[in-house]
Formats: C-alpha cells, sequence, structure tokens
C-alpha cells in the first residue's frame, strides 16, 4: 500500500512524515494516496493532521469531519493545534471561543493513557485564574477528574503562560523563554488523596502563587507521553 511504498508502516512513523510529503500533495497521486490513507488511521492525531494538511494544500475536506473533531474532547485540542500548525485557525476561530472546553480538551488528551484502560473518563470544571508562575502571567484553571476504573475524583489544574502561542497569542519577548518554546508549555498536573477541604486550600494557595511540590501525594505528568513522576 502507500505507506509501505514510502516506508512507513506505523503510526508513529507516518504522521511525521506527513508534514514531509505535504507539499508534493497538488502533484503526487501517490503522496494523496497516502494522505487517505492516513484519514482512515485508527489513531486520530494522525486522522487530523492529515486532513488539515490536505485542507490547506487546497485538496477537499468535508467540514463535517473537522466540526466533528472539534465536539469531541479528545480531538477538539487536537484540532487546534494542527490548524494552527498549518496557518489556518483564524477560519475557525469561533469553533474554539470556549476556552474551558479547549483547556478541557488538552486534559484528555495530556491524560489519555493509550497504553491501558485506565485513561481518563469525567472532568467537572471548578473555577479558572490569572495567576503568576516564575514571575510570569499566567492561566490557570482547576478541575476534578476521574479515572476510567476509578470511583474517586481528583484535582487537577492546568496553568499556560499568558503569552503562550498554544492560545494563538504570540510571545512578545522569545529571548525570555529561551526561543525554545518549553516555558511556553501548558503545565498539566493532578493531584490525589485530597481531601475537600484540601482541594479548596490548594487552590488558594495556588491561586496566590504558592507551591507545594514537595509533598508525597504530589504526582506530575509530563507534557509528552503521559509518564507520571513522583
Amino acid at each position: 500500500d502507500a505507506s509501505d511504498m514510502y516506508g512507513y508502516s506505523d503510526d508513529a512513523s507516518l504522521a511525521p512524515n506527513l508534514r514531509l510529503l505535504a507539499f508534493f500533495l497538488p502533484k503526487d497521486n501517490d503522496v494523496r494516496a497516502l494522505f487517505e490513507q492516513a484519514t482512515r488511521c485508527p489513531d486520530k492525531s494522525v486522522q487530523v493532521l492529515a486532513r488539515c494538511l490536505m485542507r490547506k494544500h487546497g485538496l477537499p475536506v468535508e467540514l463535517d469531519t473537522l466540526r466533528g473533531y472539534a465536539a469531541d474532547d479528545k480531538t477538539r485540542f487536537m484540532l487546534y493545534t494542527c490548524l494552527a500548525e498549518t496557518d489556518q485557525l483564524s477560519s475557525f476561530s469561533t469553533w474554539f471561543s470556549d476556552t474551558t472546553a479547549l483547556v478541557r480538551s488538552m486534559l484528555f488528551e495530556e491524560l489519555q493513557d493509550e497504553q491501558s484502560e485506565n485513561g481518563l473518563d469525567s472532568t467537572r470544571f471548578l473555577s479558572a485564574h490569572r495567576t503568576v508562575r516564575g514571575g510570569n502571567p499566567v492561566f490557570t484553571y482547576f478541575f476534578e477528574v476521574k479515572m476510567k476504573k476509578e470511583k474517586e475524583w481528583r484535582l487537577a489544574y492546568v496553568a499556560f503562560p499568558l503569552a503562550s502561542r498554544i492560545f494563538g497569542i504570540p510571545d512578545r519577548d522569545e529571548d525570555n523563554w529561551n526561543n525554545n518554546g518549553y516555558q511556553l508549555r501548558p503545565e498539566i498536573r493532578i493531584l490525589y488523596d485530597l481531601t475537600e477541604q484540601e482541594r479548596a486550600e490548594y487552590i488558594e494557595k495556588r491561586i496566590g502563587a504558592e507551591r507545594f511540590e514537595g509533598r508525597a501525594r504530589y504526582e506530575r505528568w509530563s507534557g509528552g507521553d503521559g509518564e507520571m513522576f513522583y
């Protein structure tokens, strides 16, 4: 098939190479066949990327399909980032006007465990605040989250810089961020075994920029592959 022709026999290698091959979409039938196959890939991130690149290069893409991604918590943020990457976000800005929904989708993407059945199941929005991290203004969203096969609700938060590219706001001073985007990544954390009172106290302290990362029950999820560091 087309993916074997180009040497990409698995989803992990297919996604980055779609970006390299996208330039040839308008004039290469084999590349178009590869992209059509990618739109049927079980990996939704590959599907979304393929369709965004196809649309950017003038190939027909059904808006209802993209609208379906935007309506789904598991793919909304995925679509947002792909549209931003392909310089098409402005055409769909109204689809992402609910920032809380976009942040909720970010939680689903980051906390989903593809290697097991215990991924994120449900969320409940608590509150959103403008706070400070490392001396820089950030937005912090608090949620309660419940993982699959678990009964308990946990406290989680998402914090991202006010100048984050993630929400289409350019960073005004890239030198302060070492120009590598690391500090512009969202900070996503989940805290276990807190009582209701302790959750309220944590939110108050977090809003006041107080940190207690040293506590044993504080757990961190990496932004890349969902691994927890203790």
